[in-house]
């Protein structure tokens, strides 16, 4: 199977590749709201700020959904919860 591969590579692989770079993407995908939010020099924001550009993206300000939000960066290691409403970049998001 490896060598059936290896063959069909060797034999079309500039087909392959003039196909690969045809293809062409009409837009990216959304921006990420962490990457929207406007933190201190330390990387630090509070809950507010959260509220304010989830608003802004054309969301309904809905507590539950923010603190999931909040929730899912926290285990994806975006984010720190320094206290109950403050919160801290971590790594490339300190933009």
């Amino acid at each position: 199977m490896q060598v059936d591969l290896f063959l069909k590579y060797k034999l079309f692989a500039d087909d392959i590749r003039e196909a690969t770079d045809s293809v062409k993407t009409d837009k990216p995908g959304p921006q990420s709201l962490l990457d929207k939010i406007i933190a201190d020099e330390q990387g630090t924001f509070k809950y507010d700020e959260v509220v304010r550009v989830y608003t802004e993206s054309g969301r309904k300000p809905d507590e539950k959904k923010i603190r999931n939000m909040l929730c899912q960066w926290k285990s994806r290691g975006f984010i720190l919860q320094m206290t109950d409403d403050s919160y801290k970049k971590q790594g490339g998001n300190d933009k």
